[in-house]
């Protein structure tokens, strides 16, 4: 098929989806009622964004992205609780902060190659080990459903705040996040007091080529991505520790071999803490939260060395107010690769985030946001960055 007939045919589809969401809460409940276990849910996220100074080009971008959700529970070969699991995504919008801000960490967390794509498809089956409760996961999943999740963060729109970019900007295309996923396994033990999770992930997502098809390759065809995380929970707050390792070898940032190309070298691992918990209040009602991330990845092949990140919540489930910065820096074979005849790059992007969140009906959040970018992209020839955006997000049922 060209590519003009699989591009109409892909927005046909994606109009569809749209369009489903405002049509699904009577299906949903036609499905509870038929079908005891399954579920079946949508959402739609809108960005408009402005960016009103420096970057690299004035102006106001609109992003968007549809979710279409299948969920069901029951009994699956004599275990109880057993879970299946769908997410078709429609993603849209020409891309923010590549054309208008130039920033890394990336303005808008649903800021993607527009397309329509199979997110997570999976199957969980629990079981218990002694007093805990653990479960074993097999997929297309989301890594960051499971690990360096950032609870406190996802009020806020920057993507640094939903996983570290130390993290988030590693591997060939990404490890498997949004917008694309790749096959992996996980398993996860809950106690009390504490957690453990352990995750296998194909270590290539999708094509890095063709970012709009959809591709589902055998684990291990490029590597294999390790992640391991613990978290210990102490009353109202909790403590994480993680770390990651790929299995397989990547482009050194300024080294290079005997023809000239980049070195392919191995070792490309990190790792990251975070807490956070709240300050004050009560869990039902106005509370203050708060939390801090710091991630480290391996300088030599990956431009983020060091990022620090965190920030302040403060409201109820009727509306928060937040602030949030986040700090990305340039390792040192970064700061060498990024340099250019006018001289070496600023070592650090920094970005602040104020943001509010206020429900005005049950099925629509409206979220008015400004972030700050200083040395978006690291970038000398670009001025820092004030954006000004509106986030509407629609939940029909």
């Amino acid at each position: 098929m060209s590519a003009a007939p699989r591009a109409r045919m892909t927005r046909l589809a994606a109009r569809g989806l749209v369009a489903m969401l405002a049509l699904l809460p009577a299906a949903a409940r036609a499905d509870d009622a038929a079908h005891d276990g399954l579920t079946i849910a949508g959402g739609y996220v809108a960005d408009t964004l402005a960016d009103v100074s420096g970057g690299i080009d004035r102006g106001v971008t609109q992003l968007g992205k549809a979710d279409l959700t299948a969920t069901w529970t029951g009994q699956l070969a004599g275990i109880d609780g057993a879970t299946a699991y769908v997410d078709l995504e429609y993603v849209h919008g020409r891309s923010f902060s590549t054309y208008r801000v130039g920033d890394v960490q990336t303005v808008s967390n649903v800021d993607a190659v527009s397309a329509l794509r199979p997110f997570e498809v999976w199957l969980q089956l629990p079981f218990a080990i002694g007093r805990g409760k653990a479960a074993a996961k097999l997929g297309l999943i989301d890594l960051n459903g499971t690990f360096d999740v950032q609870d406190v963060g996802h009020l806020f729109l920057n993507s640094s705040h939903g996983i570290g970019p130390d993290f988030s900007r590693t591997g060939r295309n990404g490890p498997s996040i949004f917008p694309t996923t790749s096959p992996a396994a996980t398993f996860t033990f809950d106690s009390v007091t504490w957690s453990a999770r352990f995750g296998v992930f194909e270590a290539e997502a999708g094509d890095p080529d063709h970012p709009t098809r959809t591709v589902i390759r055998r684990p291990g065809d490029h590597g294999l991505l390790l992640v391991a995380e613990v978290e210990r929970r102490i009353g109202p707050n909790q403590v994480q520790f993680g770390a990651w390792s790929y299995t397989g070898r990547f482009p050194a940032l300024t080294e290079t071999d005997a023809r000239g190309d980049p070195r392919a070298v191995g070792g490309d691992h990190g790792a990251y803490a975070l807490i956070e918990g709240r300050l004050a209040g009560r869990d039902e009602g106005m509370k203050l939260e708060g939390w801090v991330r710091i991630g480290v990845a391996a300088a030599r092949m990956n431009p983020i060395g060091v990022y620090a990140g965190g920030g302040l919540a403060y409201g109820d489930v009727t509306g928060r107010l937040g602030l949030a910065i986040a700090h990305a820096r340039l390792g040192n074979a970064g700061d060498a690769a990024f340099a250019t005849d006018s001289g070496p790059p600023h070592r650090a992007e920094t970005d602040i985030e104020v943001t509010y969140n206020r429900r005005v009906m049950p099925w629509l959040r409206v979220q008015p946001d400004a972030q700050y970018v200083v040395h978006p992209g690291w970038r000398r020839d670009l001025g820092n960055a004030t954006v000004l955006g509106l986030r509407l997000i629609v939940s029909p049922f």
